[in-house]
Order: structure tokens, then C-alpha cells, then sequence
């Protein structure tokens, strides 16, 4: 078992052993060997532990740092007094770092195993190394055997914080060497971070590249979103590239304007010229100087800023700057790059997969919150059990690095779910943070009350209206919710743009040519909080008035080529919708517009598979008084039952689906009674009642033609092909599913074709015509692929199997048939059986492939996501 927590570190490597190889390659292999052993049985003999080892290079682990050293001296003495290396002139160099690491695996990982490798880079052979913490913690050691050598502060590549190293000399050892082979090759004033720098590897790969041609980069973003790290790290990056310096001016102290030049002055140390303005000076200075700037913090200065960088950057063509600032400074070669908060969850759900901690880490919030929550807390954790909750914080707190570490700040006085549920007043909970920043850097509120009180009155008003959206909104949405006598809408487009570039609301351009704003959760709560008592009469009436007209409108696109299109449309606003329809229901008077909404989303949620939320809305619609007489009434009791049918509640289905048929045969709604007699033919079908079912589809068909309702006769077309299915007329069955396809391709009902491709499947396996099945299904599979989790895709997952097991493709069968019992189990849906024919060759799999086999194999679909799932079912 490997030592865990604060551990000491050993890194050994050859120093040129590349050219021993090609020069003496056969004395080099007997040296190697002797090499590995002696490293082995040294590092052993001294307690220490080796994890890792890379051609030449060993990677040990001790549970104290004095046993290291004694076993980096023992290592370069032996080497140094045996002819085996002296001969070839072999030498290591060893690096000795201290700090806590993440064990899993048998392996380690983390922030102080990137230091002991860079360490470890610096040295020559004969050299042993170790850092500060090292050093310090050798203080109070009384040894006459080694004595430690200050080699001066070092900056290690591609990490911000500079480094004390320290040489071991001792009797025996080699003492002179070559300069360090330090990063630090450039004057500067970079302040060392006392904090690992967590993730961002694509955002400083993109920063240095944009800086490669660049006179001005300006980082952009909300407050609390990292600005400062990020470029800090950049800049540390690039030192190399400035022989003149890299500089780090912070403005976020300097309040009132004509200081800027001032503090450039300053942090480059430059002397003031008598007669002469600051700006002139630091011109004079740089004008053939190859430096770096980061100037820090422009937000409130941002004129001041903005004449001087244009000052600068026009006089002096070897100087770049890198500013932060919260909106850009809007000058001529200014590239603007948006700060993304850190990557987190999507969703709170533990993942599948048993590296657990791995797949916890890919988000970069995750290993922010875990890396600070650690350092507040050394018995803090991450298990199995309080993934899921880290994953729930991280995404709340949309991935804002500032409230991430707040956060973790609360795990010596509150447990993961504490946190967790106080995030609903998390003004309150995020405060008290590093009591040497500025005041607007402790709290999460002052962070954005800082941002709030740089706005413009008109800019706060427009604000307050936005918080009503809830997951996003358009521009033609917020001209018609926002707008009133006071706030015109020929204004919002300007003020859009102003809160853009002020980082108070994020926008991105979708693919279809529709731009689409939102907040950052924190903010939406933080404006909601400030627009209380300050609504406009009427915003939340034109708010649900917008997105019922939007809503019935995306019902009528639902049947047309435009399917795709509107299902995207209304998963973007499903938070707008359900804060709609639930303002709805809470008034009496708006229950008209409840009952419109849910008759609106009922093919929505059939489609999108949100069975259990649909029949959650319509079970509250339905208590509601005085609904009755409503025109809508029957057809959304019609679709309470298909939604229970969906999920296999067959008597509450019956039972819903036969009143709305009496209710439309009394109002003399003939579409209403073909859609009825359409659902008691499916329900009809589950109680495997084939009569009854051929009874009421030829009904429900003859009335959609009298109607020349194509919808509805290809769906009644289809369902009659089942019941000749079930009484095995299999060619009869293909002949009405194809009739049913032509129908809709012809008027763009995918979602129907889909359905009617997958029966086609299933009557071509039963034919024997596998070639043909797999064909069909893989086409239903393409239609639905980006549909979400469509509940009918588990389904074609079992017909793709079955095809797939008709072939003697045994295990790709039976990978297709777990992932679609793992989808139905995560979608709470029944699990679909194949024909009863085709069904008896799904169950022998595990007598074909043998048990243990069979439940090796199942573990394989068991874990893929829907994602693995689908692009597994499409490969070849």
C-alpha cells in the first residue's frame, strides 16, 4: 500500500544517456541493468517505495524526507565509486520535492509531482536537489553527513510559483555544476502564487498562441472567473520570449484616475524624467525594448487605460500587452478573448464508469474545489458516496473559481451537503475569504457588486427584467418581455451589447444563425435579489404570454421536416416554460393558459422521453376547477393517457384515454374521437387485444381520411401493420408499414418514420431478411440520434441486437442488449422485448457464450452512456 497525504518525493534520471545508447549500446544495456537494481535496493533499504519507473528514470515515494536524502546520497556515492558507471561516465541527477498527491491505482497524481519533475529538471548529473518545504523541514535535523546549499529562487517551466532551490553536499559527492538550467531567463516582477494553478491547459495554449502576433490581448469575463490566475500563468509561460521583462501592473488598488502610467512607472522600476509626462517616459524607455505587460484590473479605469495602452502600442512595436479587464478597452489591434468559467458537470449523476475519481477530475471546477477543500481540511476526501454532492456544488456555482474556493472554505465548519443546501442563499454562505484581498474579493457579492455599481441606470433597470429568464433567452424575446414606456425597444439592442462587454450576461452565436444570451446562475440570482420591488407591471404576463405563443407554435412544427429544429428550440427554453406554466397554475385565473401550455407540450414530452415531468404537470392541471368545458380539455386528457401508456401504466391510461373519447363524441370533435380511437388501438395492443385494436385503428383511419389528415393516417397505417404483425402476416405488416413511411417522409414526420423504419426491422428479421432489418433500424437510429433520450431508441437498441445475434454476432448483440437495459433502467421506462420468434435467441446468450463470459460482455453496454451507445450501434 502506498503512503498517502503529505509524502516525499524522489525523481531520479541519466543525464545523457540518449548518446551512451547510440555510441555504446551494448555496455549501455549491462550498465542500465545495474543501474535499476542499485537504484532499487537503495531506495528500499532506506524505507522508500519506487511506483514508477521510465527507461532511466525511477519514481520513489517516502514517508519522511530525511530517508530520501539519505537514499540520493547513498545512490551517488555508490555510482561515483563503482567503474561500471564512472567508465561510461554515467551520473544521475535526483530531485527531492514534499507535498500531498492523489494516490489511485498504485500510481500518484497532481500539482507536487508536476514540481519534483521540473525540480528535476534543472539539475546536471552528480546532483541531488530539494526544494524549500525540504529544506525547511531539515531545519531542526542535527546532521553532520550532508550539509544544504542555497542556490538562489528559480522560476520552473510552465509553473507560476518560483521555487528556493537547495544543492545536498556531503563527502563523497560531486559539489560543482553548471548553472541551474532555470525558466527564469527574463527580469520581471511575476508574484509568486502561494496556490497551484489548476487546469486551463486549452486557455493558456490559446492565449500564448494569440500573443505570438498580438500587440494587445484582452481577457474579458465575469468577476470571480479566474482573469488574474490565467493570465499570471500565461505570463509565466512566456518569459523566455521578453528578454527586457515580463511586468504585472495590478490596478485593482488604484481608484482613482491619471494613476495608470503612474503604477507602470513603478512596477518597472522606471526613473521619472524631469519635464517629461509618465507616459512619455515609459514610451522612452520601451521603445526598442522587447517586453511583456500585464495590466490588471482596468475595468474602472478603463479610458485612462485605454489611452494609454494606444499611447504605448503606437510608439513602442516590441511590447505586448495582456490586460484584464471586465469589458474591453476598445482600441485599435485589440483582440478580445472571453475568460470561460472552469469546465464543470453538466449533471450531478455519478458516472458508470468504476475510475470514478478520474472522470471526476476531467472538469477543471472539480479539481479546483478538491484541490482548496484539501488544503482547508486534511481529512478531506472524495469517495463514491460525496461525488455526486462535489458535482452538484461545482455546477451550481457554474464553475466560478472564486465561488468555488469560498465554497471549499466551508468544509472545516460544514459537511458537502451542508454546503450544498445553503447554495440557495449563497450571498450569505460564499463570504469571509482571503482577508488580504481587496473587500469586493471576499464575498461573492461585493464581487458583483463591484461590476453592478460600474452600470449605467438604464443598463441595471434591463438587468432586473432579464433575471425573470430562466436558462437563457433571445433578443426577440427580451424586446418583447422587456419593454415598456420607460424602457423602449429600440434601446435593448445597444444595452444588450453594453451588459455583454461588461461580462454581466454571456452570449454565444448558435449555428443557426440565432444568437442567445444567459447568465451565470450567480449573477440571474444576484439581479433578482436587487429587482425586487422594482418589476415593471405586466413583464411576467408578457413573459408567460411569449412563451405560450412560442410553445404552440413549436406544437404545429412538430409534424414537419422542421421537426429537429423545434425540439432544439424547446429544450433550450424548457426553464422558461416551466416557470410559466408553473406561474400558471398558481393562479386561478390563468389556469386557461395552464391547460393551452400542456396540450401545447404534450408531443414534446412523448418525443423527448420527459414521460414522469409531463404526467406530473397534467396530474396538477387536471385537479383544477372549472376545466371541463375548456375545448382543450379532451385532448389533453388524451395525452395523460399516452404518457402512462408510455410508461406502462396501461389502467390509468384506459382509463384517461376513454373519457376524452366521450368528451369529443359529445362536443362532435371528429379529430378529437380519430385521436382517441388512435390511443385505445395502442393501449389495446399492450393488453394484447388484437380485435379490438384492428377495430379502433380502422375507425380512427377512416376518420383521419375523411378529415385528409395525412398525420394521422399514416400513424393509423402503421399501427395496423403491428396487428398484422402480431397475427404473423409479415409481408401484410411491411406492405402497410411502407405505405405508413411514404406518408411521412412526404410531409417530414421523422419522429414517426423513425417508428415505422423500426417495425419495418422487425418484420424484415422475421422474413429473414437480416440485411434489410439492419438497414431500417440503422436508418430509425440516424433520425433519432440527436433526439436526446428518446424512450423509443431502446427499442431499436433491441432490434439492432436481435439482428445483430440473427448474424451470429453474439457479443455485439448482447453489448446492445445491456446498454438498452442500462438506458431503460437510467430512463425509468420498461424494457422492450424483441418478437417472441427472435426473443428465444436473446435469451440463450448466456448458454452461447457461457455465464461467466456472457456477464463480462454485459458490463461492456452496462457502462456505455447513451452517447457510446448510439455510435457503437452506428459503427460497422
Amino acid at each position: 500500500m502506498l503512503p498517502s497525504g503529505a509524502v516525499t518525493f524522489m525523481f531520479t534520471d541519466m543525464e545523457g544517456s540518449s548518446k551512451l545508447w547510440q555510441d555504446r549500446p551494448v555496455e549501455m544495456s549491462h550498465a542500465l541493468s545495474c543501474h535499476d537494481v542499485l537504484m532499487r535496493r537503495e531506495i528500499s533499504a532506506a524505507g522508500g517505495t519506487v511506483f514508477k519507473s521510465l527507461g532511466d528514470a525511477f519514481f520513489s515515494v517516502f514517508n519522511s524526507p530525511l530517508d530520501a536524502l539519505y537514499a540520493a546520497i547513498s545512490i551517488q556515492r555508490k555510482m561515483a565509486e563503482d567503474p561500471i558507471f564512472t567508465e561510461l561516465l554515467i551520473r544521475v541527477r535526483i530531485a527531492i520535492h514534499t507535498g500531498i498527491a492523489e494516490e489511485r491505482d498504485q500510481d500518484y497524481f497532481g500539482p507536487t509531482l508536476n514540481r519534483a519533475a521540473r525540480l528535476l529538471s534543472l539539475g546536471s548529473g552528480g546532483q541531488t536537489l530539494v526544494s524549500n518545504i525540504v529544506r525547511g523541514m531539515m531545519q531542526d535535523t542535527p546532521d553532520s553527513e550532508f550539509a544544504l546549499l542555497d542556490l538562489g529562487v528559480h522560476r520552473l517551466k510552465d509553473l507560476i510559483a518560483a521555487e528556493q532551490v537547495w544543492q545536498v553536499n556531503a563527502k563523497g559527492l560531486l559539489s560543482d555544476f553548471p548553472p541551474l538550467k532555470s525558466h527564469y531567463l527574463s527580469p520581471g516582477n511575476l508574484p509568486r502564487q502561494r496556490t497551484p494553478f489548476i487546469g486551463r491547459k486549452a486557455e493558456i495554449e490559446s492565449i500564448k498562441a494569440l500573443l505570438k502576433t498580438a500587440s494587445l490581448l484582452t481577457l474579458t469575463g465575469t468577476g470571480g472567473t479566474g482573469k488574474t490566475r490565467l493570465s499570471l500563468q500565461a505570463a509565466a509561460e512566456l518569459q523566455g520570449d521578453y528578454p527586457a521583462g515580463v511586468f504585472f501592473v495590478d490596478l485593482s488598488r488604484t481608484l482613482e484616475p491619471g494613476f495608470v502610467a503612474q503604477r507602470v512607472v513603478e512596477e518597472l522600476g522606471i526613473r521619472e524624467e524631469a519635464n517629461s509626462k509618465l507616459t512619455e517616459t515609459v514610451i522612452e524607455r520601451l521603445r526598442t525594448q522587447k517586453a511583456f505587460i500585464l495590466l490588471d484590473n482596468c475595468e474602472h479605469l478603463i479610458d485612462e487605460c485605454a489611452h494609454f495602452v494606444d499611447a504605448l502600442l503606437r510608439d513602442c512595436p516590441n511590447v505586448t500587452l495582456l490586460a484584464t479587464s471586465r469589458e474591453p478597452l476598445n482600441i485599435p489591434g485589440e483582440i478580445v478573448w472571453k475568460v470561460p468559467s472552469l469546465s464543470f458537470p453538466k449533471t450531478a449523476d455519478i458516472p458508470s464508469t468504476e475510475d470514478f475519481l478520474r472522470k471526476l477530475e476531467s472538469f477543471d471546477s472539480c479539481r479546483l474545489f478538491i484541490d482548496r477543500a484539501t488544503s482547508q481540511n486534511d481529512h478531506f476526501r472524495v469517495t463514491r458516496e460525496n461525488m455526486a454532492t462535489i458535482m452538484n456544488i461545482c455546477r451550481r456555482l457554474d464553475g466560478i473559481p472564486m465561488a468555488l474556493e469560498l465554497a471549499a472554505a466551508n468544509v472545516n465548519s460544514l459537511t458537502l451537503d451542508q454546503i450544498a443546501s445553503h447554495l440557495g442563499d449563497r450571498f450569505n454562505l460564499l463570504s469571509g475569504g482571503n482577508r488580504l484581498a481587496l473587500p469586493r474579493q471576499q464575498t461573492l457579492r461585493a464581487l458583483i457588486d463591484w461590476s453592478y455599481d460600474l452600470l449605467g441606470v438604464d443598463e441595471r433597470k434591463l438587468l432586473y427584467r432579464l433575471s425573470l429568464f430562466a436558462g437563457g433567452w433571445t433578443l426577440e424575446a427580451a424586446k418583447a418581455i422587456c419593454c415598456d414606456e420607460s424602457l423602449q425597444e429600440n434601446e435593448i439592442v445597444g444595452l444588450m451589447r453594453s451588459l455583454v462587454k461588461k461580462s454581466m450576461v454571456n452570449f454565444e452565436d448558435q449555428t443557426d444563425g440565432e444568437g442567445r444570451y444567459w447568465f451565470l446562475e450567480s449573477i440571474r440570482e444576484y439581479c433578482a435579489k436587487k429587482s425586487q420591488g422594482e418589476e415593471p407591471k405586466g413583464i411576467l404576463s408578457r413573459h408567460r404570454s411569449y412563451f405560450l405563443e412560442y410553445t404552440e407554435l413549436a406544437e404545429s412544427r412538430l409534424q414537419t421536416p422542421e421537426q429537429t429544429k423545434w425540439l432544439g428550440a424547446l429544450d433550450q427554453d424548457q426553464q422558461n416554460i416551466r416557470f410559466a406554466l408553473s406561474s400558471c397554475l398558481n393562479e386561478a385565473e390563468d389556469f386557461e393558459f395552464a391547460m393551452r401550455f400542456c396540450a401545447g407540450l404534450l408531443r414534446y414530452w412523448y418525443i423527448r422521453g420527459h414521460l414522469t415531468e409531463g404526467r406530473n404537470w397534467l396530474h396538477v392541471l387536471l385537479q383544477k376547477p372549472g376545466l371541463k368545458s375548456n375545448p382543450l380539455y379532451g385532448k389533453v386528457v388524451n395525452g395523460a393517457g399516452i404518457l402512462a401508456m408510455a410508461q406502462g401504466d396501461f389502467n390509468s391510461a384506459f382509463s384517461l384515454v376513454q373519457e376524452s373519447l366521450l368528451l369529443h363524441q359529445e362536443s362532435g370533435d371528429i379529430a378529437g374521437v380519430a385521436r382517441a380511437y388512435n390511443s385505445l388501438g395502442l393501449i389495446a395492443l399492450e393488453r394484447d387485444q388484437l380485435d379490438e385494436m384492428k377495430a379502433c385503428h380502422e375507425k380512427s383511419l377512416e376518420l383521419y381520411r375523411s378529415l385528409n389528415d395525412r398525420n394521422g393516417i399514416a400513424s393509423n397505417l402503421s399501427n395496423l401493420g403491428i396487428v398484422a404483425h402480431r397475427r404473423k402476416d409479415f409481408v401484410t405488416a411491411m406492405r402497410y408499414h411502407e405505405e405508413s413511411l411514404m406518408i411521412e417522409r412526404e410531409i417530414g414526420d421523422v419522429h414517426h418514420a423513425s417508428v415505422t423504419l423500426h417495425n419495418l426491422g422487425v418484420n424484415a428479421n422475421l422474413l429473414k431478411e437480416h440485411d434489410q432489418a439492419l438497414s431500417y433500424c440503422t436508418e430509425a437510429l440516424l433520425i433519432l440520434k440527436n433526439s436526446g433520450p428518446n424512450p423509443f431508441l431502446a427499442n431499436i437498441f433491441v432490434e439492432l441486437a436481435a439482428t445483430n445475434v440473427l448474424q451470429s454476432k453474439f457479443e455485439r448483440g448482447l453489448i446492445l442488449l445491456s446498454g438498452a437495459t442500462a438506458f431503460c433502467s437510467r430512463q425509468n421506462i420498461p424494457i422492450p422485448k424483441a418478437d417472441e420468434a427472435i426473443q428465444v435467441h436473446l435469451d440463450k446468450l448466456p448458454e452461447v457464450l457461457g455465464e461467466e463470459h456472457y456477464r463480462k460482455i454485459s458490463t461492456v453496454g452496462e457502462g456505455m452512456e447513451l452517447k457510446e451507445l448510439i455510435e457503437y450501434s452506428l459503427a460497422p
